[in-house]
């Protein structure tokens, strides 16, 4: 018997995710899935960069060979960019583990569904292709119109670089101070040379 996980997110706090359990549930049972692991993370947007914790549990468990059937309320429960779904999806069916979302009717454990895996993998890789060259191509053009690149440097208002100027007074290090301002010497050297006197 396939060994079969549900996984609920909701995007607040406040709301149960107990519809889309159900929902799963009765899905689960209608495959023939009796013991059923529940993974649910409450009050996750789905736009962040790293999987929430239950979908992250669920992901190792996959990685591990201890999944083989993992049921969704619909794709985006399994975050917002489309190029992390897809990868996801793909991972996971790479390691013997089908996801089934219901609003999307999709069912990577059937044979139609072997076949949308393996263009879910072209997809993703195309996407990620195309994110890369507009990546560079934004990059080289904005090189040649003169835009210097990188982390724009971090504001330091004048109260701290008051407390920076006392703090250095008395003994304290460039660099430590620097860091705790979050910004590089230069930009400290340069903002506390400003508030000197001219003329």
């Amino acid at each position: 018997m396939s060994r079969a996980a549900i996984y609920v997110r909701t995007s607040t706090v406040e709301q149960s995710g107990r519809g889309q359990r159900d929902a799963l549930e009765a899905a689960a049972r209608g495959r023939g899935f009796d013991a059923v692991r529940v993974f649910e993370d409450r009050g996750y947007s789905g736009k962040s960069k790293k999987h929430p914790p239950g979908l992250a549990e669920a992901r190792a468990m996959a990685v591990a060979g201890r999944l083989d059937v993992l049921l969704v309320a619909a794709l985006d429960r399994l975050g917002r960019s489309p190029i992390r779904v897809l990868t996801l999806m793909h991972e996971l069916y790479g390691c013997g583990c089908a996801v089934v979302s219901l609003r999307e009717s999709i069912d990577l454990a059937t044979p139609a569904g072997e076949v949308m895996a393996h263009l879910l993998a072209a997809f993703a890789g195309f996407e990620g292709r195309l994110i890369s060259d507009r990546t560079k191509a934004d990059l080289a053009a904005a090189k040649a119109r003169g835009v210097r690149l990188g982390r724009k440097p971090r504001a330091v208002v004048a109260a701290e670089l008051l407390d920076a100027r006392d703090a250095l007074a008395g003994g304290a290090q460039i660099t430590d101070v620097a860091r705790r301002l979050g910004v590089s010497r230069q930009t400290l050297r340069r903002r506390l040379a400003e508030l000197e006197p001219t003329g």
